[in-house]
């Protein structure tokens, strides 16, 4: 379903949609480098939703040394 453009503009938001076509070798890649647990993920921090324009900031200007977590 589309984004609803009157709500948008009641936000001065731009509203769009965004697919992503998933790569089936790479996922099998993954999975199997997980299983086998050769995967480390470094968490910077974990921030509450209502903390997204921080830890969008602190991710578009280069300080994240690892995954930002949102929280819900």
């Amino acid at each position: 379903m589309p984004p609803d453009e009157e709500e948008a503009q009641a936000y001065a938001v731009t509203a769009c949609i965004f697919y992503a076509k998933p790569f089936a070798d790479r996922l099998d890649d993954l999975v199997k480098t997980i299983a086998k647990r050769n995967l480390k993920v470094i968490i910077d921090r974990a921030v509450p939703f209502d903390r997204f324009d921080k830890a969008w900031d602190h991710q578009l200007y280069g300080h994240a040394r690892g995954k930002i977590v949102v929280l819900s």
